[in-house]
C-alpha cells in the first residue's frame, strides 16, 4: 500500500509540533535572508552601522583614559614624533569634551596631543590590521577668569585615519580659529594619555593630570558600505538562504514520504488478515 502524501503531511502537522515550529523558523530565516540580500544589492547606498558603533565605543574608551598636560614634552623629539604619526588618509572630527579641572589648562592657549587607542578594537575586520596606536587631538583654550573653577566644556578636533573615524552629518561643535595660532610655542601644552588600569608612577611627573569626558550624544553618521563589502554581504546572505531552503526541503520530503502511524497500523492489520 502506498502512503498518501496529503495524509502524511496532515499527520506530520498534527503529531510533530516541535518539528513544525522548526520548519516555520527555517522558512522565516530563508525569506528574511533573501529579502536582505536583494535589499543590499540595490543601487541605493547602504549606511555603515559599524562606523556609528565604533565612534561611540571610541568616545567611551577616551572617557576611561588618564590624561596629562605639560610643557616639557614640547621639544624637537615630540615634533618629530607627531609628524611621524600623521595619517595618509586622515580626517578630522569635532566633538564636545569636558575637562574636569580648569586649572590644568590655565598656562596654555592651545592643547595638542594624542589619545591612546590601546585596549580599543574596531568592529570592522576589514581594516583591523591597520588600526593605529593613537589618534591626534587638539583644542583651543579660551581666556579663563581667575574666579573660574571646576570643569569646562570645549570643542576638540580629533584627527585619525579615515578607516576608523566617522563622517558626521552635522558637527556638534565648531572649533574656532583664533589669532592664538600665532602664539609662541611655550603657550602650547602637549597632552598624553594612558589606560587608567595601567599603573605608571612616571606618567605625569612633569605635568598636570586631567580627565577628559567626551559627549556621547553624536549626530548621524554618513559613512556608507563600499561596493566590495556589499558584494561580500550579498554572497554570504545568498548562501545562507540556500542553506535554509535546503533544510526546509529536507523536512518537507520527510513529511511527505514518511508514513503516518495510522497507515502503518492499517497495513499491519491487513497483512495479519
Amino acid at each position: 500500500m502506498v502512503s498518501s502524501p496529503v495524509h502524511n503531511i496532515s499527520s506530520f502537522l498534527k503529531n510533530k509540533p516541535p518539528l513544525v515550529i522548526f520548519l516555520l523558523c527555517m522558512v522565516t530565516l530563508a525569506v528574511s535572508s533573501f529579502y536582505y540580500a536583494f535589499e543590499i544589492e540595490k543601487d541605493s547606498p547602504t549606511l555603515d552601522s559599524n562606523k556609528k558603533h565604533d565612534w561611540r565605543s571610541m568616545l567611551k574608551h577616551f572617557n576611561q583614559l588618564d590624561s596629562c598636560i605639560n610643557f616639557s614634552t614640547w621639544n624637537d623629539k615630540v615634533n618629530i614624533r607627531v609628524e611621524k604619526e600623521n595619517f595618509k588618509t586622515g580626517v578630522e572630527v569635532t566633538a564636545k569634551v569636558t575637562v574636569d579641572d580648569v586649572n590644568s589648562l590655565r598656562p596654555f592657549t592651545h592643547i595638542y596631543g594624542v589619545l591612546s587607542l590601546q585596549g580599543w578594537h574596531s568592529t570592522t575586520c576589514e581594516h583591523s590590521d591597520q588600526q593605529p596606536k593613537n589618534v591626534h587631538i587638539s583644542f583651543i583654550v579660551p581666556s579663563l577668569p581667575n574666579t573660574l573653577n571646576g570643569s569646562i566644556e570645549l570643542c576638540a578636533t580629533i584627527k585619525g585615519p579615515a578607516q576608523f573615524l566617522p563622517l558626521l552629518k552635522t558637527e556638534k561643535c565648531h572649533s574656532s580659529n583664533s589669532q592664538n595660532d600665532q602664539n609662541k610655542k611655550s603657550d602650547k601644552g602637549f597632552l598624553i594619555t594612558r589606560l587608567s588600569k595601567l599603573g605608571d608612577q612616571q606618567f605625569c611627573t612633569d605635568g598636570k593630570e586631567a580627565k577628559l569626558y567626551f559627549d556621547l550624544d553624536q549626530s548621524e553618521v554618513l559613512n556608507y558600505l563600499s561596493d566590495d563589502v556589499r558584494t561580500q554581504i550579498y554572497i554570504h546572505l545568498m548562501w545562507c538562504s540556500y542553506f535554509f531552503v535546503f533544510i526546509v526541503f529536507c523536512i518537507l520530503m520527510y513529511a511527505i514520504l514518511k508514513k503516518s502511524e495510522y497507515l502503518e497500523r492499517k497495513e499491519q492489520s491487513e497483512r495479519l488478515l
